[in-house]
């Protein structure tokens, strides 16, 4: 995966969705991860998703 992103006038989900593919691709140094994944933004989004997660697959 290439390090470019690209900037189109998009919604803040968007960006967070562009933020996340770095944060998986291997461009960012651990500091930059770090203070993203501190980002209070990226917290809660990782949280919901987690959550979701979690409640899909509690289905007994």
């Amino acid at each position: 995966m290439g390090c470019s992103i690209q900037k189109a006038k998009s919604n803040h989900r968007d960006n967070f969705d562009q933020i996340e593919q770095l944060i998986q691709s291997e461009c960012l140094s651990n500091e930059q991860k770090f203070r993203i994944n501190n980002n209070p933004i990226v917290k809660r989004r990782i949280f919901n998703k987690e959550k979701k997660n979690l409640s899909a697959s509690q289905q007994i």
